[in-house]
Order: C-alpha cells, then sequence, then structure tokens
C-alpha cells in the first residue's frame, strides 16, 4: 500500500532528490505509550507468548489439508484458502498488539518434526496472512522468504526504539537531533553505489519510527571507490550512543523450535547473534516481510524508498520462496515494516 502522502509508483532515485536535508521539529521531552518498554518489564515470558492448544493445532493441521487440496502455488497462500475459524480474531488481535501496543508476541506450540519442508512453510505462510495481508522483497532477485542455518549462537534480542531515545532525550538531546535529522547516506545499490539522504529516526503521525541498519549508512567497503559520503563525526556518535541505550534495555527471547516470532520493524530494534552452520547439526531461521494494509504505520517521505523496494511495483514478477537455508546468516540489507521469524530448531540448544 502507497502512503497516502504518494500519489503514484515512485523511482527510487527520484525519490532520493526530493528528500530535504532538515525535516527536524521540535525534540519531544519523552515518547510515551506502550511501545516504551524495556526488557526488565518483561520478567516472564507468558506475557509476550501465545501457547497453541491441541485444537488450534487440529484447526491448523485442517487448514494446510485444505489448502493442498486446491492444488495452488505457495505464493497464493492467504486467509481465503487458509481457513482459521476459530483463530482468526485472535490473530487479528495480535496484529494490533504489534501495530498499537507493545509490538511484538511469540506463537509456540508448532511441532516442526510432524511437518516437511514445504507444509512447515505453508503453515508459516497461512498464519503470518492472519497478521499482514502483504509480503515485501527481500532482494532484487524476487526473495519473499530467507532461511538460514546455524550451529550455536543466534539469539534474538528485541529493544524499544522509543526507551532508547528516550535515554538520548534526557542524556544527549544533540545525539537524539542528529538521528532525527535528514541527512544521513543510506546507500541503495551495491554496483554504481549511489545513495539517498534520511534520517534514522522520524517522528511521523505522532509516531516515531526507525529505520536503522548501519551496514547501509554511508559507503559499504565491498563498494570499492564511491562518491557516497561517510558519516560524520556527530552521525557515528549519535550511532554508537542509540546502539548502547538499546543494548541496555534489550529483551532476550528464549526462542523454542516450531516458534514464531512477529514484531514491529519501524517501533523495535532487533539484533541477533552471529552465527554459522555446522557439520552435523543445524538450526533454521525463516524470515519475512509483512505488511498490513489497514493497520500498517503511514511511512513518511524521507523513509519511502527501501520500503518502495519491497512492497512497490519493483518489476519483480517471480516471488521466491526458498526451501533451503542459506549456510550463512547475511543481515538484512534495510527495514521495511514489520518482521516474522520462525524458529525450526532451539535457541535453547546453543551455549551461553
Amino acid at each position: 500500500m502507497i502512503p497516502p502522502s504518494t500519489t503514484g509508483p515512485i523511482n527510487i532515485l527520484d525519490a532520493a532528490t526530493a528528500i530535504p536535508k532538515d525535516m527536524m521539529a521540535k525534540l519531544p521531552t519523552a515518547i510515551n505509550g506502550p511501545l516504551a518498554w524495556s526488557g526488565a518489564d518483561f520478567e516472564d515470558e507468558e506475557t509476550y507468548t501465545w501457547q497453541l492448544r491441541g485444537e488450534d493445532i487440529e484447526e491448523i493441521d485442517a487448514a494446510l489439508q485444505s489448502f493442498k487440496s486446491l492444488g495452488l502455488d505457495g505464493d497464493q497462500v492467504d486467509r481465503d484458502n487458509f481457513p482459521l475459524p476459530n483463530l482468526a480474531a485472535r490473530l487479528s488481535q495480535s496484529a494490533r498488539v504489534i501495530h498499537e501496543q507493545r509490538g511484538f508476541f511469540v506463537l509456540r506450540g508448532l511441532e516442526e518434526s510432524r511437518y516437511s519442508v514445504e507444509d512447515s512453510t505453508t503453515i508459516y505462510l497461512g498464519i503470518s496472512s492472519y497478521i499482514a495481508d502483504k509480503r515485501g522483497l527481500q532482494d532484487r532477485k524476487g526473495n519473499v522468504l530467507f532461511r538460514h542455518s546455524a550451529e550455536k549462537g543466534g539469539y534474538t534480542y528485541l529493544s524499544s526504539v522509543s526507551t532508547a531515545f528516550n535515554e538520548l532525550l534526557a542524556e544527549d538531546p544533540s545525539a537524539a537531533k542528529t538521528l532525527l535529522t535528514a541527512d544521513w547516506p543510506v546507500q541503495i545499490s551495491g554496483r554504481g553505489a549511489k545513495c539517498y539522504l534520511a534520517p534514522a529516526l522520524a517522528i511521523h503521525d505522532g509516531r516515531l519510527m526507525a529505520s536503522i541498519d548501519p551496514n547501509r549508512f554511508g559507503p559499504h567497503p565491498s563498494s570499492g571507490p564511491t562518491n557516497i559520503p561517510a558519516l560524520t563525526a556527530s552521525q557515528q556518535s549519535a550511532l554508537e550512543r542509540i546502539s548502547k541505550a538499546a543494548y541496555r534495555t534489550e529483551l532476550r527471547l528464549h526462542l523454542k523450535t516450531g516458534d514464531l516470532l512477529f514484531f514491529n520493524n519501524w517501533a523495535l530494534l532487533h539484533r541477533r547473534d552471529s552465527y554459522t552452520d555446522g557439520d552435523e547439526t543445524s538450526r533454521h531461521m525463516v524470515r519475512l516481510w509483512l505488511r498490513n494494509s489497514k493497520l500498517g504505520w503511514a511511512v513518511p517521505d524521507s523513509m519511502l524508498p527501501p520500503w518502495y523496494a519491497a512492497y512497490g511495483d519493483n518489476g519483480v514478477r517471480t516471488k521466491l520462496y526458498p526451501l533451503i537455508p542459506m549456510p550463512d546468516y547475511k543481515v538484512p540489507k534495510y527495514s521495511a515494516g514489520s518482521a516474522a521469524f520462525m524458529i525450526e530448531d532451539s535457541d535453547a540448544s546453543d551455549d551461553e
């Protein structure tokens, strides 16, 4: 869905030239609301975990068989052909949790060993279609779904952008102002590297929104000689300050085999420990980018190019859903709204 401020398709380079350098508004005293939380607020994972019951699993299994009987391609799975009559209402409420409340939840109870990779993927897509109706592209090849493997490491952490930003407002307002100023060079192409200028954070429609990817700020080492400007000293300092604030208030998730994690990429920062696949054992993570046309946050023009690359009319006709995990974890190139992860083996098996 194109944001209300956009009248038609936008070429990513045209959008870049139209973004003003300074979109600063008066700094707020604090960002309040349910999205301003700290990891210490969640003493019990049951507060954000939805445990599926036996009858829920039976309904999901019936939806899987119903979809398979239609002979449709996996890309076509949606809430109309993956019927969950009893779970639908709670999934819709969970979508509101992502967009209007704490910004994330974990769905638990699916036993991966009961399903083939194809069936597991169909279930993942079917359930996520009740959370959001659009799936974003994650690269120019048309990949909608990414699978990663891991032997050790790979823990997932979430932190509230609002909470981290509030710390900067109180202790270093100049860093907060730097993050809100639309002069951060964001690389949009690795070949013939180009960039556009955008803020790392924006306050839009009364919401604090983040598009922070250190791997896309400034010139990337793999690009070779380029005219993309490097980050200024104040930008580097601001990025370090908000990263440290996020680390101090983050929530470490103890994900288990079969867990589905849904979270709001605009409102929360996330990270994962680095990891590599082993010779005999592995852990798979499946990633989707999702957009709810009704509940999804309006995207400010200054953050539109990567969003439009994922959800706009980008010319990609064939969408890919790889079933074989990639051997190494690759950091996403940018954040593009809400995201969902599915764990196909347990974080609990990792060494501390």
